[in-house]
């Protein structure tokens, strides 16, 4: 008989849970906070300049000159991967047919301390130490 092997199954159920019980995010994402966005400039001369600077439990990002196409918004996600936290920007809003520069601003809060990679879509990079 096979019902062995769905008994064996179903007590599995409770480690394949998704819920944490604590209502946090899962492990290696992060919380973004005090996100602002300049609106788009369409000064092409503008220097990429990403810096993430180390906190106490968090990193504080500025990213200057960011290329996207206008006419957007976005939202930033961060998630651990390893030693490194990779940033996503996710663009909000219809695109129109050219191209600007970003500024923005954020607090990705809740990390560890210990030294870590930043990692920004357009690849900008900085290392960082959190407190």
């Amino acid at each position: 008989m096979r019902l062995l092997p769905l008994l064996s199954l179903l007590s599995l159920l409770p480690l394949l849970s998704c819920d944490d019980g604590g209502g946090a995010a899962p492990k290696g994402d992060y919380a973004i906070d005090g996100l602002t966005v300049s609106d788009c400039a369409s000064d092409s001369s503008t220097p990429t300049t990403f810096t993430a600077t180390g906190g106490t439990g968090e990193i504080l990002i500025a990213h200057a000159g960011y290329s996207a196409s206008c006419c957007l918004s976005f939202d930033v996600s961060a998630k651990e991967n390893g030693g490194t936290i990779d940033l996503t920007y996710t663009p909000v809003g219809d695109p129109c047919d050219c191209m600007c520069h970003y500024d923005l601003s954020y607090t990705v809060a809740g990390v560890v301390a210990g030294d870590w990679d930043v990692q920004a879509p357009d690849s900008s990079s900085a290392s960082v130490t959190v407190q």
